[in-house]
């Protein structure tokens, strides 16, 4: 490897540089000669620091894998496991209301149910969290699920929703329904529900709601009470 000079070693001195001189052509030869040398080491070190750089990418990744393993098998010996389904059932059946975090309602249920398969299991066969849902849509809504339990939805949009929504397809039982912030275009093209079984329906209404008031009806059959707000 060439071996780069430090400033010292060199046969110009710095003091060279502040000043007006101007080198002779033997001088100017040296000069181009140990800029070659100079510049043949910044391309070795610079290969040199991008394969450890490559290595150190490496051995993160490595290390994340170790980390991932290593949280999988101490959850394996959580004493949370040894509850026995009941108990859990029991516990989640207090996490019933809804809370609010960082001004977004979420709910709790559908919390606990992104934990695990496992607890996602025994969450969709407690009727009770199902019977009723509040729930704020957000630019990611949630992922379509059957809903067997649930007779009661409350639904709120605080952006324009850009893509169907079909979480909630799936809930044979639903017939009480009340939405606001929702245009009229935007319900009727992406809210996917099963309208026809709603028979107490309550919304925000505008004009641009009013407007189009009986294709809304048309879609809920068997209507039994509206109201406005």
């Amino acid at each position: 490897m060439p071996k780069y000079l430090a400033p010292s070693e060199r046969s110009l001195p710095r003091e060279f540089v502040r000043s007006p001189y101007f080198p002779s052509a033997p001088e100017a030869a040296v000069i181009l000669e140990s800029i070659r040398e100079a510049q043949l080491e910044i391309d070795v070190l610079s290969q040199n620091i991008s394969d450890l750089q490559e290595a150190i990418k490496r051995l993160e990744a490595q290390r994340a894998r170790a980390e991932t393993y290593t949280r999988f098998q101490q959850s394996l010996l959580a004493p949370i496991r040894k509850l026995p389904s009941e108990v859990l059932a029991e516990i989640f059946l207090h996490c019933i209301p809804r809370i609010v975090i960082e001004g977004a309602v979420k709910n709790r249920p559908m919390q606990l149910a992104g934990v695990s398969g496992y607890w996602r299991h025994i969450i969709q066969n407690l009727q009770v969290f199902w019977s009723s849902f509040p729930h704020i849509l957000q630019r990611t809504p949630l992922v379509r699920q059957e809903f067997p339990a649930l007779r009661s939805l409350r639904m709120h949009s605080h952006t324009r929703m850009m893509n169907v929504i079909d979480a909630f397809e799936l809930a044979p039982q639903l017939t009480q329904l009340y939405l606001g912030g929702f245009g009229f275009e935007s319900i009727m093209n992406s809210l996917k529900l099963p309208w026809a079984q709603i028979t107490h329906f309550k919304s925000y209404m505008n004009r641009i709601w009013l407007e189009n008031i009986r294709d809304v009806f048309d879609a809920m059959p068997n209507l039994e009470k509206f109201e406005s707000i």
